[in-house]
């Protein structure tokens, strides 16, 4: 991913959560200093935890100086993902949706990022007052609260909505809090998302008599386990390792014992492409109609200025062979692709018909996908991995650094323009 090195020592940041602002004022970015343990490592586009009021939110940086604001700044807090999360192009499209749809800039941001990517923020509720009297509960709900933090410590707010449901708790905990009786915090859960590990065993006893080694140890799992990670010559995930040679994490763990294997962990992709097999094809020989068309596009691929196609046709016309044609073009130029559906039930036709083409360099996106599905493959693109995306109107968000190329296949469909629509709920 592309991104704006930092240079300076205060950043611009968009907080995503709501924030008040005048009637007919747009929300404006925060300026923050930069600690010096954070120097270097802030680019544009960086999802960072801020202090915002009494609260810890998070928020993208968008902008950096060094003119010294007016008041006093507070510091970033800390970087919540090593890798800029959105790109510059991605923040000035986001910009543009606001001022086009009325909608909070932080909400248009929101869309570009994966569900899970950041925690709830949170109140957590402390009962302070040692000894409580008669008089110190003024309603039921106060009651009711200091009863549940009374016995079971410091709660947050999700814990306390699940343990007094339909009970104005909130309420109860700021009258209690003005009082002293109870103390109010910011707490910010950590991402739900997260890369996925998995519990590995590698052989690493490699000049070793296995007789001697194996001495005393008389189940037959442990010659098959000596074979099966001697030919593998590497990591392996235990759970292969177990569906194998029959075996438990006890023989593992004996193995170990005799310093004969190692155990350590390594994060693995959640692909929902992973099982699929896509048998190469060979492109076509094109119709007539096609070769026409085709002659009108290919020379506009190449050249720099943005241009837009309408291709009109029946179903079964071969329409897709002209934007796997135009996909390759791009893709030979280094630069990347989204082809966009209307519907998610239309991605596995489409996903095939691409990865028939292009292998494994295709990603698909959408929203029934898990949220560690989703997290990865957006990390994957993110980080390079995949050039083309195939999805719904919510891929169009897909982090590609070198968009060469955007198909919208039937693009009459009404799907698309409920994006529009929606987008203007926001406001």
């Amino acid at each position: 991913m592309e991104t704006e090195q930092f240079t300076g020592s205060y950043v611009d940041v968009v907080v995503l959560s709501p924030v008040k602002t005048p009637p007919g004022e747009a929300a404006p970015s925060f300026t923050y200093h930069v600690p010096d343990e954070l120097r270097g490592h802030l680019d544009v586009g960086s999802l960072v935890v801020i202090p915002f009021g009494s609260r810890r939110l998070y928020g993208v940086v968008v902008g950096f100086s060094d003119e010294t604001p007016i008041p006093e700044t507070r510091p970033v807090e800390s970087l919540a993902d090593e890798e800029p999360a959105l790109t510059p192009t991605q923040i000035q499209l986001a910009r543009w949706m606001s001022r086009e749809f009325l909608a909070p800039l932080w909400r248009c941001l929101m869309l570009m990022l994966p569900p899970g990517a950041m925690g709830r923020a949170d109140v957590q509720v402390e009962l302070v007052k040692e000894e409580i009297e008669d008089g110190d509960a003024k309603t039921e709900a106060q009651e009711q609260l200091i009863t549940v933090l009374d016995a079971k410590g410091p709660l947050r707010g999700g814990q306390l909505n699940r343990l007094l449901p339909r009970k104005q708790w909130r309420r109860a905990a700021d009258q209690l809090a003005r009082r002293g009786i109870v103390v109010k915090s910011s707490f910010l859960a950590p991402p739900r998302a997260r890369p996925q590990r998995v519990r590995t065993v590698e052989w690493v006893a490699s000049d070793v008599d296995i007789d001697e080694a194996l001495a005393g140890l008389r189940s037959e799992c442990y010659p098959a386990i000596v074979r099966f990670l001697r030919a593998e010559g590497g990591p392996v995930d235990v759970s292969w390792v177990y569906a194998e040679t029959g075996c438990q994490r006890y023989h593992l763990t004996k193995l170990a014992e005799r310093d004969l294997l190692a155990f350590d962990t390594e994060e693995t992709w959640r692909d929902p492409l992973a099982d699929e097999t896509f048998v190469p094809d060979t492109p076509p020989k094109l119709t007539s109609d096609q070769q026409a068309v085709w002659d009108r596009i290919k020379p506009q691929i190449t050249n720099d200025k943005s241009q837009v196609f309408l291709l009109h046709g029946v179903t079964g016309s071969g329409k897709t062979e002209i934007y796997l044609r135009a996909v390759a073009e791009v893709l030979a130029q280094g630069q990347q692709a989204i082809v966009l559906v209307p519907e998610i039930s239309l991605t596995p036709q489409t996903v095939h018909r691409f990865g028939a083409r292009f292998g494994r360099r295709v990603a698909v996106l959408h929203s029934a996908l898990t949220e560690g599905q989703r997290y990865d493959v957006w990390r994957q693109i993110r980080a390079g991995m995949k050039d083309i995306v195939v999805g719904p109107r919510s891929a169009l968000f897909a982090p590609l650094s070198r968009i060469g190329l955007i198909v919208l296949d039937e693009e009459h469909d009404p799907s698309y323009k409920l994006a529009t629509r929606r987008s203007s709920w926001l406001a």
